[in-house]
């Protein structure tokens, strides 16, 4: 798999031998940035004019681009640049099972969501499942008719080894040494890439979401699968050996305290915890959506575990911030509502147990994908092959169609 990358200042090259890094680079940057004209591009990349027109007919020839005249209100000399934008129905699935059900997205390049699908389960889904699911969502999906699906991508709450494309263990789900992507692979015809939630939702929220233009961002999730948290660096997100590195949801926040479910005690999972709220608010099936309203006046038991978890959120991030001195912490699903419910006295105590001058002017904010955030990520990480190399992928790809129902069939895909 194309590793997807967190680009905020691409440069092309005026070598010809070069062409698939210019193709790339285009491509990526009107999918990341939207409507872009080609003298901009121009400027951007360091391109001449007429290498960038070249280029753009290539990738509108192979539907990846659409242009358009720029609609300007006052008349200005000289012939006005054409504007650039990637085709929103060349689309990618993201998919993102959890403890309680599985979500499937259609997603557009440009991070266009053009539908979001929920189905629920009373236990956590095993793959078979899983794919039973999605296979249901795919068939019975209004956006995929008359779209272009070319990829598809699985976030999963779990250890994910990105070169194997392999889901290593996932305590929550149950999962362990799970080819996920090579099964979506093989029922939906296309290709499929798996990475951990958290670490598409860091990437989702750095290209599309409130983590936007930043190079160094830490971004922490909390849902009925415990806690994750993605931290890109320089532009990159920080993978590690086999691409485990970020598991700040197991740092120690109470030594030997509550147990957790990867084995070990006083992780911040353990504290920040869904269960715990539905235990607080006697609410077995509160969701995530049911938070804000929870916590916006809650009830005794409620605002005691509130205080508790704010608590605990705040030592972990403060422990974040010491160790990797982010420009900015995003936070979504519990931590979120946390940060909306009690966000100052959050920012407080993360600055009065941080090392000091670290916390300072460090941003705490919520997501802004909230919903459509897993995927947005998941299918930013399938489109990463497309963008790497968008005229090879095109040609390595099977031929994919749609029915009139919004199945997927091996029909013969539009020739590009």
């Amino acid at each position: 798999m194309a590793e997807p990358e967190v680009d905020h200042s691409p440069a092309g090259s005026r070598n010809e031998v070069t062409r698939r890094h210019n193709l790339s680079t285009l491509l990526r940057y009107v999918h990341h940035h939207g409507d872009t004209s080609r003298a901009d591009l121009t400027r951007i990349t360091g391109l001449n004019r007429s290498t960038v027109g070249v280029l753009v007919g290539e990738l509108v020839a192979l539907g990846l681009v659409k242009e358009r005249e720029p609609h300007w209100e006052e008349p200005r000399a000289g012939r006005p640049s054409p504007m650039v934008h990637a085709d929103a129905d060349v689309v990618a699935l993201g998919i993102n099972p959890e403890t309680d059900g599985v979500r499937m997205g259609v997603i557009g390049l440009g991070g266009v969501v053009h539908e979001l699908q929920q189905r629920s389960v009373d236990s956590p889904p095993t793959l078979p499942t899983m794919m039973s699911l999605v296979s249901d969502m795919v068939a019975s999906s209004a956006a995929l008719v008359g779209r272009r699906l070319v990829c598809a991508g699985v976030a999963v709450p779990g250890l994910v080894d990105e070169h194997s494309q392999v889901v290593a263990v996932s305590h929550h789900l149950g999962w362990r040494n799970v080819a996920v992507a090579a099964a979506l692979e093989d029922a939906l015809g296309v290709p499929a890439a798996a990475a951990n939630d958290a670490n598409v939702g860091a990437v989702a929220e750095a290209l599309f979401g409130a983590g936007r233009g930043e190079r160094n961002l830490v971004y922490l999730n909390g849902s009925a699968s415990g806690v994750g948290a993605g931290v890109i660096m320089e532009g990159r997100l920080l993978r590690g050996e086999r691409s485990f590195a970020g598991e700040l949801g197991h740092l120690t926040v109470s030594p030997g305290g509550a147990a957790c479910g990867c084995g070990r005690r006083g992780c911040l999972e353990a504290y920040v915890s869904m269960a715990r709220m539905r235990a607080a608010s006697g609410r077995p099936d509160l969701a995530l959506d049911d938070l804000d309203a929870l916590l916006a006046d809650p009830a005794l038991p409620v605002l005691r575990e509130l205080e508790r978890q704010t608590e605990r959120l705040a030592q972990g991030i403060a422990t974040i911030v010491t160790i990797l001195a982010p420009r900015r912490v995003v936070l979504g699903g519990l931590p979120g509502a946390i940060l909306t419910a009690r966000g100052e006295e959050l920012v407080a105590r993360v600055g009065a147990l941080a090392m000091p001058d670290l916390a300072l002017d460090v941003p705490i904010v919520r997501n802004e994908l909230r919903e459509h955030m897993m995927s947005v990520g998941a299918a930013e990480v399938a489109f990463s092959g497309l963008l790497e190399d968008p005229a090879g992928a095109l040609s390595a790809l099977a031929g994919v169609g749609l029915s009139h129902r919004g199945s997927v069939s091996r029909a013969t895909a539009r020739q590009v």
